[in-house]
């Protein structure tokens, strides 16, 4: 019994939990998007891709285990499943960045460019840059968007 029970509240407290997160990230950025007009740059299209394909395969191992009376994989894929879901919905706020000519919202912080003391890119393929502003904040990006705010900034 206690099996089942974790095996259900495991994948809806995430589910809950995911869907309480996205709405209140969704009305701040929301909220900022209504000020000014934002164009977007989708930067993490494989992530996106990869949560896709986790929800394919989670969804798949789902119908085995059910079929197989298994009922251990079958929990966890119903957790696999949630976890994708969840990712799949926050992917457009949390892999986009919104520009225009004089800020950009990245992470939901409204980001003026005159703030932005300093980019930090790095050599490696797929580590995060730093982006440092003048109130010494420190937000982690990833490689493509530094590069596109440093190009921003030259101009």
């Amino acid at each position: 019994m206690e099996l089942y029970l974790i095996g259900i509240m495991i994948p809806m407290g995430y589910m809950g939990y995911g869907v309480y997160s996205f709405l209140k990230e969704y009305q701040i950025l929301k909220d900022l998007l209504q000020k000014n007009h934002y164009e977007r740059l989708n930067y993490n299209k494989f992530s996106f891709l990869y949560f896709i394909f986790s929800l394919i395969a989670g969804v798949l191992l789902l119908i085995i285990s059910f079929r197989k009376k298994d009922i251990i994989l079958y929990y966890a894929c119903l957790i696999i499943v949630s976890f994708a879901c969840m990712e799949i919905l926050k992917s457009p706020i949390t892999n986009a960045l919104y520009f225009n000519e004089k800020e950009c919202i990245i992470n939901n912080k409204l980001i003026k460019y005159k703030r932005i003391r300093k980019i930090t890119i790095s050599d490696k393929k797929f580590a995060s840059c730093e982006i440092i502003t003048f109130e010494n904040e420190t937000i982690e990006t990833p490689k493509k968007i530094a590069e596109f705010l440093k190009d921003k900034l030259k101009k």
